[in-house]
């Protein structure tokens, strides 16, 4: 069974950072409305016309997420130990040179 707009909207809303509630400066506590939600999510370049197409940018928010861990991952794996034996250093006489100046 697929989720209901409203909980597809509060789970983007959720990763987004947007909180369910809140209280003003008052005291008075305030719960976000689902349009405040879309709002703020549309403003962030996240689509939500519908259930079927925040489904899809949610999707496509993971796998964008998924882009970033391998590419993390594929960068911490490079073999750097080549790259600290260099020292990079002014030279008196001009240019940054490698090693010894």
């Amino acid at each position: 069974m697929s989720d209901s707009f409203e909980q597809l909207l509060d789970r983007a809303a959720s990763l987004f950072g947007i909180e369910p509630e809140f209280w003003d400066i008052f005291g008075t506590h305030h719960i976000t409305s689902t349009e405040a939600k879309q709002a703020i999510l549309s403003a962030l370049g996240v689509a939500t016309e519908s259930a079927p197409v925040l489904e899809r940018s949610l999707a496509d928010l993971a796998d964008e997420r998924v882009a970033i861990l391998i590419r993390h991952r594929d960068f911490n794996r490079t073999d750097r130990t080549d790259l600290r034996a260099w020292s990079i250093r002014r030279s008196s006489s001009g240019p940054i040179q490698n090693g010894a100046a």
